[in-house]
């Protein structure tokens, strides 16, 4: 039997983790706890500098040359 094997990443209460990973061990899946703190993608880091405010506007693309290359 050929079967398709997919991640899925879920957010739950910390209350609901050992619940899920009995379930999984029943069902004979793996389920892995990561910290969400530190497993932050480049745009999700991103997204949180445009929040802060830690962005930097250009006038044009040689100014935003200059400065990356500085």
């Amino acid at each position: 039997m050929d079967v398709t094997i997919q991640s899925v990443n879920l957010q739950l209460p910390s209350s609901d983790i050992q619940f899920l990973k009995e379930l999984a061990n029943r069902m004979g899946w793996k389920a892995n706890t990561v910290n969400s703190e530190t497993s932050k993608t480049e745009l999700d880091k991103a997204i949180l500098d445009v929040k802060k405010g830690n962005v930097k506007n250009f006038d044009t693309l040689e100014e935003m040359m200059n400065y990356l290359e500085a």
